[in-house]
Formats: structure tokens, sequence, C-alpha cells
């Protein structure tokens, strides 16, 4: 069988979706701003420094990943994160399943 490139085939994620998911983190961030004074877009960039890609999580969830090494949160989200000693032995950084 021929290969069938992507752009044949349409987006890989539904326009409506792609939206709900942009619209949770946009109102996200608000909430984080109006509660904390900041709304997570530092930290977000930051969070590339030294361990892997940046990331983040719908409202309300919780982690469901483990993190090479312990780091904390910017304002306003003032927890640390469980982490996964091999992942720190590899230098992998985040290997995010959320």
């Amino acid at each position: 069988a021929r290969p069938v490139p992507v752009t044949d085939i349409g987006p890989l994620v539904p326009v409506p979706a792609l939206r709900r998911v942009l619209d949770e983190r946009v109102a996200d961030a608000h909430r984080r701003l109006r509660e904390h004074g900041d709304d997570g877009i530092t930290a977000g960039l930051a969070a590339a420094d030294h361990h892997g890609h940046a990331h983040t999580h719908p409202p309300g969830e919780g982690h469901g990943h483990a993190h090479g090494h312990t780091h904390a949160h910017g304002p306003g989200d003032a927890h640390r994160h469980h982490h996964h000693p091999s992942a720190a032995e590899a230098d992998r950084g985040i290997r995010s399943i959320a």
C-alpha cells in the first residue's frame, strides 16, 4: 500500500477538541492570574530548562506521571512532584502521560 500523507487525511486532532483544550488552558491561566497573580506562562517556559518540556494539566487535575528530578513550580503552584529515579539517571527529564 502507498503511504498516505497526513495532509491528505486531515487534521490529526479534531478542531473542536483542540479548541476545547486551548479554551481550558486560557481559562486556567486567567484563573491563576486572578487568584495568584501568576498566569503560569513564565513557569511553563522556564520548565524546559534542565529537565524536559514544559507541560500543563487540565484544570483541577493532578499529576499522573513522573519527572526526572525535583523542581518547584512558580508562585501559586507550590507543590512537589513524585519523581522516577531511572529517568534522572538517564537524564531524560519529564515523560508525561497526561
